[in-house]
């Protein structure tokens, strides 16, 4: 009989021993994802902008700091070149105030004196003062310069004494009779009112009486001077013309002598 051969091990047969099968090899871990070139140079665009961002940042307070500092120092510069406020002027009554008007002088420009002139009283008493319209001294009807005497109508206009003459007593203004009736307070102001020569420029010092000023301009010695010689326009005072004629044109006046 055969003998069979239960490879199960069934039978009367030695068991065969099982195969073993081979264990498999442990499969190494995944290697890590390799991320292709383009997102690389993405993320490093990226950690690019973010450094420039940081930059701008940190510029913008740099300049914000600088800013606030220069308009600190602006306002330290405000605050030293701003003058102190002025103290509060104390309200005095009139009469105060009157006074210090007459001890304090003031400075006006006169048309007549030609210079500005203080305002105050000198030792004997007079004070000096200046017109501003020069003119109120000078006769309405014939506009020279008031003389005394002085004449003036029912209605207060005045007129020189040629003038009344002229008219026959009448007056210009109002028609009414002028009379023999003096204006007094006009006659002392003449009077009392003096001025300066009008060639005080050219040297002359005399202080003369307001009713006699324009005779004393046309016999001054000091009065303006022209150059006699033709194509010359020289002028000045007499001892400037004599200057003038020995410095520019002394061998003319030689060949004419």
């Amino acid at each position: 009989m055969r003998k069979f051969i239960l490879e199960d091990g069934e039978g009367s047969s030695y068991p065969r021993p099982k195969r073993q099968r081979p264990s498999s090899p442990s499969s190494p871990p995944p290697p890590p994802p390799e991320f292709p070139m383009e997102e690389i140079a993405r993320e490093e665009e990226e950690e690019e902008e973010e450094e420039e961002e940081e930059e701008e940042e940190e510029d913008d307070d740099d300049e914000d700091t600088s800013d606030e500092s220069e308009e600190e120092d602006e306002e330290e510069v405000e605050e030293i070149v701003r003058p102190p406020p002025r103290p509060p002027q104390q309200q005095n009554n009139q009469m105060e105030t009157v006074g210090l008007q007459l001890l304090q002088p003031r400075l006006y420009e006169s048309p007549i004196f030609l210079e500005p002139t203080l305002v105050r009283p000198s030792r004997n008493g007079a004070i000096f003062v200046a017109l501003s319209d020069p003119e109120v001294l000078d006769c309405p009807t014939c506009c020279e310069t008031l003389t005394i005497p002085v004449f003036q109508c029912e209605n207060g206009h005045v007129a020189c004494s040629s003038c009344s003459k002229k008219l026959q007593h009448k007056c210009p203004s109002c028609a009414m009779p002028i009379g023999d009736n003096r204006c007094r307070a006009i006659e002392k102001v003449l009077e009392s009112l003096k001025v300066r020569c009008s060639n005080w420029r050219y040297g002359c010092r005399e202080n003369i009486c307001f009713s006699k000023k324009y005779e004393h301009d046309k016999c001054c010695s000091h009065a303006l001077c022209t150059c006699p010689l033709l194509g010359c326009n020289f002028q000045g005072s007499s001892k400037q013309l004599y200057l003038h004629c020995r410095r520019k044109h002394l061998d003319r006046i030689l060949l004419d002598m």
